[in-house]
């Protein structure tokens, strides 16, 4: 089979190209049909994680490295793991889940480690994975990332406690620490201003 190696013609040409090979990435990669060398390439690449929440902190994010991968994400995909590696600023972890309900109850989202409940290290331990810590609505939280789920509070579990108190459970099962990036944030008016 030859391939077409013949250079794009304009911009456009090579962002549809790219497009393309993209979408038979993808499509090889959902029916599980790619070579491994080709799906370790990722391995030991840095990922950037935005985390902040306004202007006050626009440039706040976190850095990891890519350690493997595992099937399947929540669309059938790959979800690719890695350890957080560094940040470009001095996170203030907390352990406060009280607070952080009150946070993501006024709208915000954010990031946070967890452990790993499938990975551990050499030594047995659990990988710390970072983590969006969001409430959607009522009876609907979730602590997770890339389609992997460390602790979610859904509609049909109201029989089982308050939503606080079933968000503070599943904070302390994942031994989550969070990212206080918001401390010294006003609290959103309700008309967004």
């Amino acid at each position: 089979m030859e391939h077409d190696i013949t250079p794009p013609a304009s911009q456009a040409e090579a962002n549809a190209m790219i497009k393309a090979a993209l979408a038979w990435y993808r499509e090889r990669d959902l029916l599980n049909e790619l070579p491994d060398e080709v799906i370790d390439l990722p391995v030991g690449d840095m990922v950037s994680v935005d985390v902040s929440t306004g202007e006050h902190n626009e440039d706040h994010r976190v850095f990891g490295v890519i350690d493997e991968w595992q099937v399947p994400g929540p669309d059938g995909g790959r979800v690719w793991l890695c350890h957080l590696d560094c940040t470009n600023y001095t996170p203030a972890l907390s352990t406060d889940y009280e607070r952080l309900y009150d946070l993501i109850c006024e709208g915000h989202r954010v990031a946070g480690w967890a452990d790993s409940y499938t990975m551990q290290d050499a030594n047995g331990n659990p990988l710390r994975d970072v983590c969006e810590i969001r409430r959607r609505q009522a009876y609907e939280i979730t602590i997770g990332c890339r389609g992997t789920s460390y602790g979610n509070i859904f509609p049909f579990m109201k029989e089982e406690g308050s939503e606080k108190d079933l968000f503070i459970r599943a904070c302390q099962r994942c031994n989550l620490a969070w990212a206080n990036a918001v401390a010294d944030t006003p609290t959103p008016s309700e008309d967004g201003a």
